[in-house]
């Protein structure tokens, strides 16, 4: 997909055709995004509407930002489930919107799936938090989820994250990690894992 950006300037439009995986479309759109123009709130319905079908994951990312702002329908984020990069689904899987329809096979497919990320050298090779941090994320917002419930979560979690430790402390960590789990969890080899399994327990216990 090939952008045209216009600039207008004294009475004269000013036109420039990008590529849409150019740096320069990905920092306009940045810059778009927050104006408060009430001139642009049309245009930017628009941009958003076009930017979330865009082949390049760094401006699907930024359009995914507004899910939570009714920019889109729920087969628009339904279909956003199924990307495949980090830098899309790290973000769609903190929007309000997310947890409302998301449904257990939504989350098994997330967490199962391999995930790719936008090359770009500047910012050098992704850790592992920043590959699957929408799995960590999942965990952390396990009482979120409308249609999911936190034990659900909690055993998808523990079914298919169980070699990706940073996952596994978030949910040991959460508030609704239910105590099957929290069990499991306070046997774990990493210390830091069983350390806040057994405290999150022992909150419980005192509740």
């Amino acid at each position: 997909m090939n952008i045209k950006m216009i600039f207008n300037y004294e009475g004269r439009d000013i036109s420039f055709s990008l590529a849409d995986d150019d740096d320069t479309v990905v920092n306009s759109v940045n810059a778009v995004m927050y104006s408060e123009d009430e001139a642009n709130i049309e245009p930017k319905k628009e941009l958003f509407t076009a930017l979330i079908k865009s082949n390049n994951p760094k401006l699907r990312a930024l359009a995914v930002e507004k899910v939570d702002e009714g920019y889109y329908d729920d087969s628009t984020i339904a279909d956003l489930m199924s990307d495949v990069h980090m830098e899309v689904l790290n973000v769609l899987v903190t929007s309000n919107r997310f947890r409302e329809i998301a449904t257990i096979d939504n989350l098994r497919e997330i967490m199962t799936r391999e995930v790719l990320h936008a090359q770009d050298e500047s910012w050098g090779e992704p850790e592992e938090y920043q590959l699957y941090d929408s799995r960590a994320n999942i965990a952390s917002y396990c009482q979120s989820f409308e249609l999911v419930s936190s034990d659900q979560v909690a055993q998808l979690v523990m079914e298919h994250c169980a070699t990706q430790d940073f996952v596994l402390l978030d949910l040991a960590r959460g508030m609704c990690t239910h105590r099957e789990s929290l069990e499991i969890l306070t046997q774990h080899d990493n210390s830091e894992i069983s350390e806040a399994a057994a405290a999150r327990l022992a909150e419980i216990d005192d509740a």
